[in-house]
């Protein structure tokens, strides 16, 4: 979360318009199914090296290349299928507890009209308020504690880069730059495509020996800071990506104090939160494919 927060809030400050890094849900699935391969320190020598390649493709220029190839109904419409899901699964929930959804969709609907910008703060803080009424739900007592890095020495083999860092690679590519810068240029920006992807390439080299396996553009949480929910004005929507970036580092400070916060809260709660946050976005790639 460190890394993320810092590259995103450095990227979006410095490019002036909205970047959100995040990890690869793909690429910790292909690490979950074949990682017992290999030893711990094997797949930080992968981590490095599938962060060396993203570098190398970016600054290269290669991507941007084969991107200008796509056309943009195309990309929105893909989009629209990813996030497709949240949108579903937020009215799949209301069989679970309609009384708790349909109150947070209500909620939304008047913080839209009255304040805009912050409907979804509103809506998040109305929820957890909500919790202990609808749902079984009791705030765990936390103990705070900060989290320290470890340095892990890299080893490189040939089975390790062609069956952890290559796959990774190409799961990177894949399911999170282009959607992800995808996303951006639906906005309407015109993003730095090879300055973000090479830097957060170098960033995961960098990072590697402490455990991170991927540094990307994000997908799906970008279109949160993207949507004109953040600011009319398309020009001022950037400091939604540096605001994530603080967050993202607070996070990762008290990365094991969060997460058992947020492991705590109902899964419907999380569920219908991500899918109000999404409508908006899944509504503009709709209409633009």
């Amino acid at each position: 979360l460190i890394q993320t927060g810092l590259s995103g809030l450095i990227l979006s400050w410095k490019f002036k318009y909205p970047v959100a890094t995040a990890w690869s849900t793909a690429g910790l699935a292909l690490i979950m199914a074949t990682g017992s391969g290999y030893s711990l320190n094997e797949a930080i020598g992968a981590f490095l090296v599938g962060g060396l390649l993203t570098a190398i493709l970016g600054f290269s220029g290669i991507f941007q290349k084969a991107l200008s190839y796509i056309p943009q109904s195309l990309t929105s419409a893909m989009l629209a299928g990813v996030l497709l899901k949240f949108g579903i699964s937020l009215f799949a929930s209301l069989q679970n507890d309609w009384t708790f959804v349909l109150s947070l969709l209500a909620i939304y609907v008047i913080t839209k009209r009255l304040w805009p910008r912050y409907s979804i703060v509103f809506t998040a803080l109305a929820g957890i308020a909500l919790c202990p009424v609808f749902l079984d739900f009791h705030m765990p007592t936390l103990e705070w504690s900060l989290a320290k890095p470890v340095w892990i020495s890299p080893e490189f083999s040939w089975s390790a880069l062609l069956g952890l860092a290559l796959p990774l690679f190409v799961i990177s590519m894949a399911s999170q730059y282009l959607p992800g810068i995808a996303m951006i240029k639906s906005y309407g920006y015109k993003p730095h495509v090879n300055q973000l992807i090479g830097w957060t390439g170098l960033t995961q080299v960098v990072l590697a020996p402490f455990g991170c396996y991927s540094v990307n553009i994000a997908a799906i949480s970008a279109a949160v800071s993207l949507d004109d929910q953040v600011h009319p004005d398309p020009s001022k929507r950037y400091i939604a990506g540096i605001s994530c970036g603080f967050f993202y580092v607070l996070m990762g400070l008290f990365a094991a104090t969060l997460t058992s916060l947020l492991m705590s809260f109902p899964h419907i709660f999380i569920v219908a939160l991500a899918g109000i946050a999404l409508l908006g976005t899944i509504s503009h790639n709709i209409a633009l494919a």
